[in-house]
This record gives C-alpha cells, sequence and structure tokens, in this order.
C-alpha cells in the first residue's frame, strides 16, 4: 500500500447536503514527482445514505491530471441530471441549483484554483454537447424563458441591494454555452425573449449588463445588435426633437 498523500486528503460532506463530495488518494513511487492515483466520487445523499452518483478511476500526474480527472466526475453528473430531468417543467431551476452544488463541491476540494474552475464549465460543456438536437432546442428554450423570469423579476426589484450580485450569480451557470452549438439555438430563444422585453418595458441596464457576462454565447451578435440599434434609435430620436426645437426657435425669431 502506498502512503497517504498529505495534498489529497479525503472529504466527506455531513450528510444534509443533497451533494456529498469525496476525494480519497493514495501516493505510489517516489515523494518527488510521484504519479497520483485518485478515485473521485459525487454521491447523492438522501436520508444520510449515499444512493450512488457518479464516479471516476483517476491516474494522473500533477495538478492537470486531477483538475480532467475532476472534469469527467462533473460530466458524468451533468449528463445524469439531463438523463433524468431533461423534459421537466422546472429544468433550467433544477440546472442553476445543480450548477451550485457542483461550484461549492468543486471549492470544497480543491479551493480557488483556476484550473479545477475551468474543469467545472468543461465538465458542464461536455455533457451539454451530448444532448441530441430535439433535446438541445427544448433545453434552450427552457433556459431562455428561465433567465427571462429572472430579468423581469430584478427589474421589479429595481433599488433593492445587490442587484449586480444577483445578476452574476444567475447568468454563471450559462456562461459554459459559450463555444458549443447549443449557444445558436439558447441565441435564438433568447433574442425573442428580449424584444418581448423591449417593446413592454423599454431598455434598462440591465440587458446591458447581460451582455456584457454572457455575451460570448451570443455566436452571432444579436442581442448585441437589437441593444446598439435601439441605442442608436433613441440617440437620432433626441437629436430630431433637438433639431425641431431649434427651428422653432428660429421661426419665433423670425416672428419677432
Amino acid at each position: 500500500p502506498g502512503k497517504a498523500c498529505g495534498h489529497a486528503p479525503a472529504v466527506a460532506a455531513p450528510p444534509q447536503h443533497p451533494l456529498s463530495p469525496a476525494v480519497a488518494g493514495q501516493c505510489a513511487g517516489p515523494a518527488h514527482g510521484a504519479t497520483l492515483s485518485l478515485r473521485l466520487t459525487l454521491g447523492r445523499w438522501e436520508g444520510g445514505e449515499e444512493q450512488g452518483g457518479a464516479g471516476q478511476d483517476c491516474k494522473g500526474s500533477g495538478l492537470w491530471g486531477i483538475s480532467q480527472c475532476w472534469r469527467g466526475v462533473v460530466q458524468q453528473q451533468v449528463q445524469r441530471f439531463l438523463e433524468a430531468a431533461g423534459q421537466a417543467p422546472d429544468l433550467a431551476e433544477r440546472y442553476c441549483r445543480l450548477y451550485q452544488r457542483l461550484r461549492g463541491a468543486t471549492e470544497e476540494l480543491f479551493g480557488q484554483q483556476a484550473a479545477f474552475v475551468l474543469a467545472l464549465g468543461q465538465g458542464f460543456a461536455g455533457a451539454l454537447l451530448q444532448l441530441s438536437f430535439l433535446t438541445a432546442l427544448h433545453v434552450s428554450e427552457q433556459f431562455a424563458r428561465y433567465l427571462d423570469v429572472q430579468i423581469q423579476e430584478l427589474r421589479r426589484a429595481a433599488g433593492s441591494t445587490g442587484p449586480l450580485e444577483r445578476l452574476q450569480q444567475f447568468l454563471e451557470p450559462f456562461v459554459v454555452f459559450s463555444g458549443l452549438e447549443l449557444a445558436h439555438t439558447f441565441e435564438h430563444f433568447y433574442r425573442h425573449y428580449l424584444g418581448d422585453r423591449l417593446l413592454t418595458q423599454g431598455p434598462s441596464w440591465l440587458e446591458g449588463g447581460i451582455v456584457e457576462q454572457i455575451g460570448l454565447c451570443f455566436p452571432s451578435r444579436f442581442p448585441q445588435d437589437m441593444l446598439s440599434n435601439l441605442a442608436e434609435s433613441e440617440e437620432l430620436q433626441r437629436q430630431f426633437c433637438l433639431f425641431q426645437l431649434q427651428e422653432q426657435d428660429k421661426r419665433l425669431l423670425e416672428l419677432d
């Protein structure tokens, strides 16, 4: 048996959490440049007993190997979720909860190391890539509708504390769409909801903030162009009103 590795301790979350991460590791070989062999598991806890979850045997050298192992664990967990809840009416809400749980597990196990935050996003992206075309359409529409509800709630809560923090929090799970084929269908549905909001409620700083946060999720840049065209239209309208006032002043001066 190998010597217990000090930098990869066993971690087990208390059973009251919906998801309980655990990492067990052993080092084999010399202390310098040792190869790390890991068994990473992410189980679901209900009633104090583990009900099963994603697991992966990891044999990697150094940080990169462990992060890739974690990526695989996350991808398995997300794929299982999408298979079970892909047609659920509250899919987007449950997806966001899963993201927050897995992000919390990542921070608990590995801290704020960029390699593991990246592995988290890659795991989600890998699972979303496995969706069939029809399922991807359904998922994209659900995500766009969920964001529309969240944005309207945030607009109604204007003046309350922490709107930027809330905006970043509910947008973060969707950043992983960047670069995926899913981003095209997501953008298609998102721009329709955006158009409805602009027609019924007018522009808002929130819309620009969203584009800044998840602009890479809009490969055709339709939302950006819509907001840019609206701003240009408002500027032209302002200039036209100013021109009309100047013309009235000229006529009044001529009458005098």
